[in-house]
C-alpha cells in the first residue's frame, strides 16, 4: 500500500511538471509578467495570502508591480492577480461566458450547493439565471423592505433591553456585532426569501437554523451579508461626520440623513468587500485589454496581454476597490465623503453591479441578490444609526480581516473563537444626535 501511494504521488508530480513545461514552452505564456518572488514550490504564495490580513499583500503588490501581476501558485503554476479595471470589465462583462469558474471551484460548489446557479456555467447558467431573475427585480426586492425594517427594529429593541440590564455606569454594553448581524440577517432573509421563521434573534432551538449556521461555520465562516453589515456598523458615522454633511452638503432636510447613510454604506462596500477575490479561467486562448500598460521582465511594454486557455486568473476585488486611478490618492482611507466627489468611482471603465464597485462581482455571473443585500443593509443602518452610538473596545483594536471563502473579522490571538467584532453600544436619544 505504501509503495502504491508513493508511486501515485510520483506520477502526479511527473504529470504536473510535464504539463507545466509543455505549456510554458509550446503555448502562450504569462511567465514574463512581473510579480513577487515565487515562495515555496509546493504552495507558492498561497500560504502568505492566507496568513496576511485580507488585501494587505495584494495592495503592496499592486503598488509595486501594477494592476496585473504574475503570482506563483501551488506546484509552481503561474496565476494572474488582476485588478486592472479594463481587464476585469473584459473578463466579467464584455466576454460573456468565455471566462468560467475553474473546475476545482465548481466541484466545491456542487458539493456545497448542488447543481444550482452558483455551480452553473455557460448556457446552463444562462438558463437558470433567466428562471430566477424575475424574483430579484426592483419591485420584487422592494417588497422585502418592511421585513428588513421589522427585523432591524426587533434587534434594536433587544439591544435596548441588554443596555438597560447592563451594570456599566454609562448605560452601555459590549456586544459582538458579528454574532448579532449573523442572527438578524438569518431571520430577515429566512422570512423574506423562504417565508420561514428561524427565530435566530430569540436564540430559538431551531434545528434548521442550527444546521444552517454550522454549515456556514464549517465552510464560509460567515455569509456575505453578515460581514457587510458588521463592518458597516464598525464604521458607523461619527457625530463630526454627520455635522459636516448637514453643514456643508448642498442638500437639505431628510436628504442630509439619507445621503450620509448611503455614503457610509457605499464606502463600506468599497473598503470591505466580503468576497475579496474571485477565480476565473478562459475557455479559449484570449487577449486581455489593459488600462495600464505592463512592462514585461524582458523590457517590452504591452497594452494587451495574450493568455492561454485554462490560465488561472484571480480577480482581486479588494485591490480594484482601492485602485488609485479610480478612487483617488486616498483610496486606502475609509472616507465616506469621497462619494460627494463627482468623479470618484466613475473615472474610465464602468464595472460591477452597483456603484462601479466589484463587491457584488459583475456581468452575467454577478450576484443576482445585490439589491436585496443593499436594501437590507440600509434598513439596518437606519435603525442603528438613529438609535445607538458605537465605540471601540480594547479588543476592537485587535480585529483583523481573516481570509476565508469570505472575509471575516477575527480578534488577533483569539482565532479559535471564530468571528468576533466587539463594540461598545450605547443608546442615544434624538436630542443627542
Amino acid at each position: 500500500m505504501l509503495t502504491y501511494t508513493i508511486s501515485s504521488l510520483v506520477a502526479v508530480v511527473v504529470v504536473t511538471l510535464f504539463r507545466f513545461v509543455y505549456r510554458r514552452y509550446t503555448t502562450i505564456s504569462v511567465s514574463k509578467v512581473p510579480g513577487p518572488p515565487s515562495g515555496t514550490w509546493l504552495f507558492g504564495r498561497v500560504t502568505d495570502l492566507l496568513r496576511a490580513d485580507v488585501g494587505e499583500l495584494q495592495f503592496e503588490w499592486q503598488q509595486q508591480y501594477g494592476p496585473v501581476i504574475r503570482l506563483k501558485g501551488p506546484l509552481g503554476e503561474d496565476f494572474l492577480l488582476v485588478s486592472d479595471p479594463k481587464a476585469l470589465q473584459y473578463i466579467y462583462q464584455t466576454s460573456g461566458y468565455r471566462f468560467s469558474k475553474p473546475p476545482v471551484t465548481r466541484i466545491f460548489l456542487e458539493v456545497l450547493t448542488g447543481k444550482g446557479l452558483f455551480w452553473a456555467a455557460g448556457e446552463n447558467h444562462r438558463r437558470q439565471r433567466k428562471v430566477v431573475m424575475p424574483g430579484f427585480g426592483v419591485s420584487e426586492t422592494r417588497a422585502f423592505i418592511p421585513i428588513f425594517f421589522r427585523t432591524a427594529a426587533k434587534m434594536a429593541s433587544l439591544w435596548r433591553d441588554l443596555i438597560a440590564e447592563s451594570a456599566l455606569e454609562d448605560q452601555s454594553a459590549v456586544m459582538d456585532i458579528s454574532s448579532w448581524a449573523s442572527r438578524a440577517t438569518l431571520d430577515a432573509i429566512g422570512e423574506a426569501v423562504f417565508d420561514y421563521q428561524f427565530g435566530a434573534l430569540d436564540n430559538s432551538d431551531n434545528p434548521l437554523s442550527n444546521t444552517y449556521r454550522n454549515t456556514l461555520n464549517d465552510t464560509f465562516s460567515k455569509p456575505t451579508n453578515i460581514y457587510l453589515l458588521a463592518t458597516t456598523v464598525f464604521h458607523m458615522m461619527p457625530k463630526w461626520f454627520v455635522r459636516m454633511i448637514i453643514r456643508d452638503a448642498p442638500i437639505s432636510g431628510l436628504q442630509h440623513w439619507r445621503k450620509a447613510k448611503n455614503m457610509t454604506e457605499d464606502e463600506s462596500l468599497r473598503f470591505h468587500p466580503t468576497v475579496p477575490i474571485i477565480n476565473r479561467s478562459p475557455t479559449t486562448d484570449d487577449v486581455l485589454p489593459l488600462s495600464v500598460p505592463i512592462a514585461l521582465t524582458t523590457g517590452e511594454v504591452i497594452n494587451e496581454l495574450p493568455i492561454p486557455k485554462g490560465q488561472k486568473i484571480v480577480a482581486s476585488i479588494a485591490s480594484y476597490n482601492r485602485f488609485k486611478p479610480i478612487w483617488g490618492e486616498d483610496a486606502h482611507m475609509f472616507n465616506p465623503y469621497r462619494w460627494f466627489r463627482p468623479d470618484d468611482g466613475t473615472k474610465g471603465t464602468t464595472l460591477g453591479m452597483y456603484a462601479n464597485l466589484m463587491s457584488f462581482s459583475a456581468g452575467f455571473q454577478g450576484c443576482i441578490g445585490w439589491r436585496i443585500a443593499v436594501l437590507e443593509l440600509q434598513a439596518f443602518l437606519i435603525q442603528l444609526i438613529g438609535n445607538f452610538e458605537l465605540t471601540m473596545t480594547p479588543k476592537s483594536d485587535k480585529v483583523r480581516r481573516q481570509a476565508s471563502v469570505v472575509m471575516s473579522p477575527v480578534v488577533e490571538g483569539e482565532r479559535e473563537k471564530g468571528t468576533q467584532l466587539p463594540l461598545t453600544v450605547r443608546a442615544v436619544s434624538r436630542e443627542e444626535e
